[in-house]
């Protein structure tokens, strides 16, 4: 990652921090150059996305805890792609995937959504959010997905549906790196026997987990999605995690972030045959994510007019953006997260704190502040140079 510290401010119609990713890129190309290591696992096509890309799935072990799972859902979340490769395709954890090669039997679709990670965009090829048409099934890839899951013999004993989540989740004043859930299967919320398998699942993983990763995992609120894939799959009878990694605090790269999700799913598959007395108790006491941080809050910025001087802060996200195909390079554009009100503070938690004084920051026009909306980006460029 590329990281220059000095800001000048110019008029251009472009917004870039000039904060270079070179390992979020993912594309099927990529894919099957890495995975090719068939002593360890088997590959298989199972069917083809909207533009006829190769939808390959990992197969690995040989025993009777069946667990399916899925990368790539959207093709801008590369997380668990890395971390399916970092697993399967470094020594790592060989001997710990010959401890558990007779006890379960795993099969990943490694990128279920190749068009999307080929433009790195989160829909598919027809600018459709897969994870909201399970009902629909308008998109080919929904629709292989149901069939690997329905039709998968045996049946699968757990479900991994795995996710990237944005910077504004944390803990506290900690990044949310990793977050995870036993989803609802109805507005009620209830606790079925399925959704109590997930959480004992979930349980017995954290048990495996280096302690010094705990600070840096939190749980979604058990809020219904009815048309979200891991809760519909729930109210089909299969136990499902959602894990979604997220921001970590060394860099966007999610570096730790891969690091702490492998050492989840390999003590997901290390325990599946442990049985938690507390289970509940242990999935409860993981700590509830937030979406109030930013990834920079910019202070005291002004508002100036002929008979007026107010300040504000403006929270950016972090917007991740292919800059370059060629050289998989993953350029992060800031957009206003939130605003605050004239002469007062934001109050969001924030992985940078910055004045606008430093950054030789524009004053905006009354008409400024109130054209910024939430997700937008800013009407000037910001650019990092070395001085």
């Amino acid at each position: 990652m590329i990281f220059l510290d000095n800001v000048i401010f110019e008029n251009k119609k472009e917004f870039t921090t000039l904060i270079l990713l070179y390992n979020r890129y993912y594309p099927p190309k990529k894919i099957n150059e890495k995975f090719t290591n068939v002593k360890t696992y088997g590959l298989k096509t199972i069917g083809y996305s909207f533009t006829g890309k190769e939808i390959i799935v990992l197969e690995f072990g040989t025993g009777s805890f069946q667990i399916g799972a899925w990368c790539g859902m959207h093709g801008n979340e590369t997380t668990a792609i890395r971390a399916i490769d970092k697993i399967f395709n470094t020594s790592q954890y060989e001997n710990r995937l010959q401890e558990i090669v007779e006890t379960i039997t795993f099969s990943c679709i490694l990128c279920l959504n190749p068009d999307g990670a080929e433009a790195y965009t989160r829909e598919n090829a027809q600018g459709i959010d897969i994870n909201r048409d399970f009902h629909n099934k308008e998109t080919p890839e929904m629709v292989l997905l149901q069939k690997f899951v329905l039709e998968h013999k045996p049946i699968f004993k757990l479900l991994l549906n795995l996710h990237d989540q944005r910077s504004i989740f944390h803990i506290g004043p900690l990044p949310a790196s990793l977050s995870i859930l036993a989803p609802s299967y109805n507005h009620e919320m209830e606790i079925n026997e399925t959704r109590l398998k997930a959480m004992e699942r979930i349980a017995a993983a954290m048990k495996l987990l280096p302690m010094d990763t705990h600070p840096y995992i939190s749980r979604f609120t058990d809020e219904y999605y009815p048309t979200a894939t891991g809760d519909n799959f729930t109210a089909l009878g299969f136990p499902t995690v959602l894990i979604e990694s997220g921001h970590d605090v060394l860099s966007y790269e999610r570096n730790l972030s891969t690091d702490i999700l492998v050492e989840m799913i390999v003590g997901i598959f290390s325990s599946v045959n442990e049985h938690i007395q507390n289970f509940k108790d242990v999935y409860n006491q993981i700590k509830e994510n937030e979406t109030n941080a930013c990834d920079e809050l910019i202070t005291d910025v002004k508002i100036i007019g002929d008979d007026f001087n107010y300040n504000c802060e403006l929270g950016l996200y972090f917007k991740e953006v292919l800059k370059s195909e060629r050289e998989g390079v993953i350029d992060l554009v800031p957009v206003l997260h939130k605003k605050s009100q004239l002469n007062k503070q934001l109050g969001l938690t924030y992985w940078k704190k910055s004045s606008a004084k430093e950054y030789n920051f524009p004053n905006l026009t009354l008409d400024d502040y109130n054209n910024l909306e939430k997700g937008s980006p800013l009407p000037f460029t910001l650019y990092k140079r070395q001085l």
